[in-house]
């Protein structure tokens, strides 16, 4: 269907594309202007400076219908009239699922090669094996994500790091309609966002929140930094979600560009999108269900969220922080009550008059500084935002107290000292941030709180990590909760959403890379006791924080036999130790470590993340060990000794008085045998005598 409107196109005038759609037009439709796009592209975050100083590229998703051909129309106009640097490079991504979509690709390549100035390549998508065309709700999915991932990874490889794409304000209508349907209530209701990270890309290195490091190596001021913290990725610019599809169809017009029309589009029961278009195009809804209408809620609902979101981040500059980077933990101070409220107090509103509205809004707010929070060390990739807010009362009793029929009744509410959501375990810490043990003490008043893991679930096969076979750097085997992180042939592979980790093998025998689990620990310390000394990755564990972080928390590497398939410890790449020295060992494997991305906006981070155990640290308290543990350890395994020997002789002496009751009972006669024995200490002054001593007859046998 696509291969006879392709060649139409190319032989006839845009004027026919046009009167092929004519029931998307509108006689009232006026063209984008320069002035409107550039404003647009400005809302975006789009900045000519940063391009053209910079020299970098602008991606551009270019499907070859009237919207993405509008939009690389506006663009190529734009820096042609405002004489701005011309870097854009169109992607074109070939489904391969009809008759001459290659050529179609290929035509569309062309025509932004020729009329737009700018490069252009194919992504052909590679299906899997098990897909099936006919199911269409499946289609749509596997489509989204392998067109999702096709552009990030082109963009990567092109230094691309900003991709624009042509949703327009009748996409934006429909996707609020569609969540209105689903029930996907308030903050579902932003639908897409004029500026977001590229979706369906967790996991891929370079790609998603990854690309570009920095760390102690071009910051002089972070040479404390265990290893470099990511930053970087592919971001999506939509600046077209304010026009409507009339105007992109009246600016092809305008500038005579042809386009594609995929007739698939107009098959109303070919996806739910579809669904939705047809209805807002074909029948007559309700004026709060017009396309402007909708449009108009999800601006609402952005401009909410956003102004949840600077109060959150205010708060978040006021929290006192310690991120632990090579266990993934946090201690963190946060805001008292009242600073949440900080806003209805400048207006001296007492609290018996807080309203529910009052309530929700510091609730919002709250939520939102929780997800800001987690975000730092969580394992899940998006933030579970009603969870949070059901637990924000555990932070901050009084919304609990507030909640209540009387809002100025007074009383001590109940509160939990640990939790868990967002993955992520919450506890009470009574100590001060940065403290080294946790105290039994707990007040009610006290804001600090100690953030780790949560625990990992302990059925069998939850988390089973990565096999690297010998000589090779890329995963070979790995669970299906982690599957995303194989989809790029890179050697970098997210661990637990918090670490980058590569891993080199250049031994013989296959690794493994999963948590340190307790059976580990209770090896690791059996070993050192029967060495009578503490080994390197011992001692590094005893210095964390706390027990808990030892276990099913830090990623450690295993060697596996091959025949038994029993696995032995080599080291702790977020720790940099082996088992019996610092950093790796060469002849086993290499590996490299980064933290995930982490927004600390403008925190100083030498400040607020924690010094890495120095190898000064660890021999120092492997002296300690050597001048206080070791001896009492091998006193104790003395006392063991000689207990285990007394025991020996003790069930030797009960073995023989068994055996000379059974031979009694057995009836062997006793007959006596004469000692003699000398009285005195001469002969000639004492006499000798007879004694008589009775023995068993059986033990002469």
């Amino acid at each position: 269907m696509w291969r006879s409107n392709v060649i139409r196109l190319r032989n006839c005038s845009s004027a026919a594309a046009w009167r092929n759609t004519r029931w998307y037009s509108s006689q009232t439709s006026l063209p984008i202007t320069n002035n409107e796009f550039e404003a647009a592209l400005q809302r975006t975050g789009w900045d000519r400076f940063h391009f053209e100083h910079g020299r970098r590229k602008l991606g551009m998703a270019i499907s070859g219908g009237v919207d993405s051909m509008a939009l690389a129309a506006l663009y190529a106009e734009l820096i042609a009239v405002r004489n701005y640097p011309g870097l854009a490079h169109a992607f074109i991504v070939d489904h391969k699922v009809r008759p001459g979509s290659t050529e179609e690709a290929e035509w569309v390549a062309q025509q932004c090669r020729s009329k737009f100035g700018m490069e252009a390549s194919v992504l052909p998508l590679s299906w899997p094996a098990d897909f099936d065309p006919l199911d269409h709700k499946g289609f749509e999915t596997a489509a989204r994500t392998l067109r999702y991932q096709a552009l990030g990874r082109a963009c990567h490889n092109a230094n691309v790091y900003r991709l624009m794409v042509a949703h327009h304000a009748d996409d934006q209508a429909e996707t609020v309609l569609m969540r209105l349907a689903n029930g996907r209530l308030r903050l579902g209701l932003q639908a897409m966002q004029p500026i977001e990270w590229i979706p369906e890309c967790h996991g891929l290195h370079g790609i998603s929140h990854s690309g570009v490091t920095h760390g102690k190596f071009n910051n002089p001021d972070l040479e404390h930094l265990p290893f470099p913290i990511e930053n970087g990725g592919v971001k999506i610019l939509r600046p077209l979600l304010n026009f409507s599809k009339a105007r992109l169809l009246a600016t092809c017009k305008h500038h005579d560009i042809a386009w594609a029309e995929d007739k698939t589009n107009h098959l109303q029961t070919y996806t739910s999108r579809n669904a939705i278009r047809h209805v807002l195009k074909n029948h007559e809804l309700p004026a709060a269900l017009s396309v402007q209408s909708l449009v108009d809620v999800s601006n609402h609902m952005q401009q909410r969220v956003a102004t949840h979101k600077e109060e959150a981040e205010w708060l978040f500059l006021e929290c006192k922080i310690q991120l632990n980077i090579q266990t993934g933990s946090l201690h963190i101070q946060f805001p008292s009550f009242r600073r949440l409220l900080f806003g209805l107090l400048l207006t001296k509103k007492p609290t018996y008059e807080l309203t529910q509205s009052d309530l929700i809004n510091a609730r919002d707010t709250a939520t939102l500084l929780l997800a800001r929070v987690g975000q730092l060390i969580s394992p899940r990739e998006d933030p579970p935002l009603a969870e949070l807010a059901a637990s924000v009362k555990n932070i901050w009793p009084e919304f609990k107290e507030l909640e209540e029929a009387d809002l100025a009744q007074t009383g001590t509410p109940e509160s939990n000292f640990s939790y868990c959501v967002f993955g992520i375990w919450w506890r009470k810490w009574n100590g001060s941030i940065g403290a080294i043990e946790e105290k039994d003490k707990r007040r009610q008043d006290n804001m600090n709180w100690f953030l780790t893991r949560q625990p990992l679930d302990n059925r069998r096969g939850a988390w089973e990590g990565f096999v690297y076979p010998p000589s090779h750097v890329v995963p070979l085997i790995q669970n299906a909760s982690s599957a995303s992180t194989s989809r790029v042939g890179n050697e970098y592979q997210l661990f637990d959403n918090r670490w980058w980790i590569c891993i080199k093998n250049n031994s013989t025998e296959e690794l493994r890379l999963r948590f340190f689990s307790k059976d580990d620990y209770a090896r690791l310390r059996a070993r050192d006791t029967e060495r009578e000394a503490a080994s390197v990755a011992f001692t590094a564990l005893s210095m964390l924080t706390t027990a808990d972080l030892r276990i099913n928390n830090l990623p450690a590497i295993f060697r596996v036999n091959a025949e038994t398939k029993k696995e032995f410890l080599v080291g702790f790449p977020t720790l940099n130790v082996n088992v019996g020295n610092y950093g790796f060992h060469k002849d086993v494997c290499t590996w490299r470590v980064h933290y995930k991305k982490i927004d600390l906006g403008p925190k100083d981070i030498a400040a607020i993340i924690v010094p890495r155990v120095t190898r000064e640290q660890i021999e120092d308290k492997m002296g300690k060990y050597s001048r206080f543990v070791a001896p009492r350890r091998a006193f104790k395994q003395k006392s063991e000794r000689e207990d285990r020997r007394q025991n020996w002789l003790e069930k030797k002496r009960q073995a023989e008085a068994r055996s000379r009751e059974r031979k009694q009972e057995a009836g062997i006669p006793l007959v006596p045998v004469a000692e003699f024995k000398r009285r005195g200490k001469s002969g000639k002054e004492e006499v000798g005598g007879y004694k008589i001593k009775w023995e068993n007859l059986g033990d002469r046998l």
